[in-house]
């Protein structure tokens, strides 16, 4: 296995780039296939995806290899374009080999070790502990545009939002949001709440504030 860490979104990209050449396919020939299955993409876009500039969602990622499928001619897996022999960082804490996300994809439980999770000197001397992938995966099957607004706010993107959210309070932001302000909470209040814990996750991701739940 390599040293190398990468993000989920390089290796998505990287992988994507790799099937598209080896079928001798153009990047116009993904965007047309993309806007068939209801990705509205020009091929800058598809070359924002192959650069690891685009986060995909658990729905895009699903299309991106239906589209993918077709441009080569065979079949296109979403476990064929998270396969990598890299380590993969998923948020500023916590970086997983890739085989991990390869297996969690196919269906198998699996948990996440503290040797995982980059810890202080302190941190690191607590006995090990675990943490459901499947948490980290719900939370990235949910993101909405509340999670984007707040990705786009703090410069990173939706994927560490919502697997720092789970972390943190173990619900995504847009459930930890609802259930802080209320079920009647107006704009104004709603907005507060959001804007409150924005700023506590920013800590969080900065490294500037320990995580409370750990």
């Amino acid at each position: 296995m390599s040293d190398e860490t990468r993000s989920l979104t390089e290796v998505i990209g990287e992988n994507a780039r790799r099937i598209r050449l080896e079928a001798g396919a153009t990047l116009d020939d993904v965007a047309v296939q993309a806007h068939r299955l209801g990705l509205k993409w020009s091929t800058g876009r598809v070359g924002d995806l192959e650069s690891g500039r685009i986060s995909p969602t658990v729905p895009t990622l699903f299309t991106v290899a239906a589209v993918l499928s077709r441009v080569a001619d065979q079949d296109v897996a979403i476990t064929d374009l998270c396969r990598t022999s890299s380590q993969v960082r998923l948020n500023p804490k916590l970086v997983v080999p890739g085989s991990t996300i390869e297996h969690a994809l196919r269906g198998d439980p699996v948990n996440i070790l503290r040797s995982n999770i980059s810890d202080t000197e302190a941190e690191a001397s607590r006995p090990p502990a675990l943490v459901p992938m499947s948490e980290v995966y719900r939370a990235w099957s949910t993101v909405t545009t509340v999670e984007r607004r707040v990705a786009k706010d703090l410069a990173v993107d939706p994927d560490t939002v919502a697997a720092s959210s789970m972390e943190l309070w173990g619900r995504t932001f847009s459930e930890e949001r609802d259930l802080r302000a209320g079920s009647n909470a107006n704009a104004q209040k709603r907005g507060r709440v959001t804007r409150e814990m924005k700023a506590q996750l920013e800590r969080v991701i900065s490294g500037a504030e320990p995580n409370p739940r750990e």
